[in-house]
């Protein structure tokens, strides 16, 4: 993993959620299964409203991939 990458970027169906750390250190593991997981007990820790949504997408991102993928995102139907 990237140590470069420092925002998360979760996806739901109708909306996103972004957080920043400012320190990843022990968080980031090359195991894409356990960093899922990490991701979303951190999100739930955060954003308890969100416990419910579902969760399309996690990502880890620098923040040059970050403002592409938020450009991108279009949420009209």
């Amino acid at each position: 993993m990237n140590s470069e990458k420092e925002y998360i970027f979760y996806q739901f169906e109708n909306s996103y959620e972004i957080l920043k750390l400012s320190l990843l250190g022990d968080f980031l593991t090359d195991n894409k299964k356990e960093l899922n997981k990490r991701c979303e007990v951190m999100l739930h820790r955060i954003f308890p409203e969100k416990s419910r949504e579902q969760i399309k997408e996690i990502i880890i991102y620098n923040e040059e991939e970050l403002l592409s993928k938020i450009s991108e995102i279009n949420f009209t139907k």
